[in-house]
C-alpha cells in the first residue's frame, strides 16, 4: 500500500502518487504547514515504524525517512498543533505507551501515558493530548510543550469508552477543543425471537 493524495475541491477528484515502495504505508497526520506527513510502515525487519514524508507543498515529494525506527513497534502519530512535537505510541517498554518526540529532531522521547495508552490525539491549543487506556478509558494528560522538553502535570480519566478495533487507525477522534468525541464503537447484535416447536403436545397434557 502506498500513499496517494486528492485534490477534495476539485469534482474529478484526481489521484497523486506521494510515495511509493515496498513496504505497506498508513498516513497519520499532517504537519500544520503541510509539508510533512507522518505515516506507519511495515517493516519485515523492525515492525511498525513512524515515518516522515517531507515535500515541497505542491505535490512534489522531496523525501521519506524514519522518524521513529527501533526493534519496538511505533505508529499512529500525530503532529501537534505548533508542530513542534510528535505524540506516538510504542511497545518499547513491553506495553503499548503513548510518547511525545521533538520534531524534526534529534531529541529523546519522552513517555506521556504511565498504565498504558495508545492512539494519541492533541487538543488544539496543543495542552491536552487524549488517550485510551488498556481497560478502555479515555484519558487526558495536561501538557506543556512550550519549553524544550515536555512537562505533564496531571493525567485524568474521563470516561469509558469501547472502541472497536475493526476501525483500525481511524477508531476514534476528538473535536479541536477537546469537548466533544466521535468513536466508532462495536454494537451488541440483538438476539433474534425464538421459536419453539411442541410436538406430541395431546400427550403431554394426559399425563
Amino acid at each position: 500500500m502506498d500513499l496517494y493524495e486528492t485534490d477534495v475541491t476539485s469534482s474529478a477528484g484526481a489521484e497523486h502518487e506521494l510515495y511509493a515502495d515496498s513496504l505497506d504505508k498508513f498516513p497519520t497526520s499532517w504537519a500544520p504547514d503541510g509539508k510533512n506527513l507522518l505515516f506507519s510502515a511495515q517493516s519485515p525487519n523492525t515492525g511498525t515504524d513512524v515515518w516522515v514524508l517531507s515535500t515541497t507543498g505542491d505535490g512534489r515529494t522531496a523525501r521519506a525517512r524514519a522518524f521513529i525506527n527501533t526493534p519496538a513497534n511505533e505508529g499512529q502519530g500525530r503532529f501537534s498543533p505548533d508542530g513542534r512535537w510528535v505524540a506516538y505510541q510504542s511497545d518499547e517498554s513491553g506495553r503499548v505507551e503513548v510518547y511525545v518526540a521533538p520534531f524534526p529532531g534529534p531529541g529523546r522521547p519522552q513517555p506521556v501515558s504511565t498504565g498504558g495508552g495508545s492512539g494519541p490525539r492533541w487538543r488544539v491549543d496543543g495542552k491536552e493530548l487524549f488517550f485510551v487506556t488498556p481497560d478502555q478509558h479515555m484519558d487526558a494528560a495536561a501538557i506543556d510543550t512550550t519549553g524544550a522538553s515536555v512537562v505533564v502535570s496531571r493525567i485524568e480519566q474521563l470516561f469509558q469508552v469501547r472502541v472497536d478495533a475493526a476501525a483500525g487507525l481511524n477508531a476514534w477522534d476528538v473535536a479541536p477543543d477537546g469537548q466533544r468525541f466521535l468513536i466508532a464503537s462495536p454494537v451488541d447484535e440483538p438476539r433474534p425471537p425464538s421459536l419453539s416447536l411442541i410436538v406430541n403436545w395431546p400427550a403431554t397434557l394426559r399425563r
